[in-house]
């Protein structure tokens, strides 16, 4: 028998197969300028996807300051922001 654990935790994998995540910034920002990320969920075929549950996990970030731990889509969107980040330069 399956153990029930390692069957959701692939139907969890499984659901995000053919699903893409994009995160745009400016292409260009000085040490300490704010700005804003755009993130987009689509399918396979570049189609907004409705009804996006997952949750996105951040853990660091080299030269970015203000991420947060998480972010959830809103169910009636496929798109999103994260406000007031702050570029700080490569660290070394």
């Amino acid at each position: 028998m399956m153990n029930e654990n390692l069957i959701t935790a692939a139907r969890a994998v499984a659901g995000i197969i053919g699903r893409r995540i994009q995160i745009a910034i400016p292409s260009v920002l000085a040490t300490g300028e704010t700005f804003t990320a755009r993130i987009s969920a689509t399918d396979m075929n570049a189609l907004p996807l409705r009804d996006f549950e997952p949750t996105l996990r951040f853990e660091g970030c080299v030269g970015i300051e203000g991420l947060p731990g998480t972010f959830k889509f809103d169910p009636a969107e496929s798109v999103g922001e994260l406000s007031g980040l702050k570029a700080i330069g490569p660290q070394t």
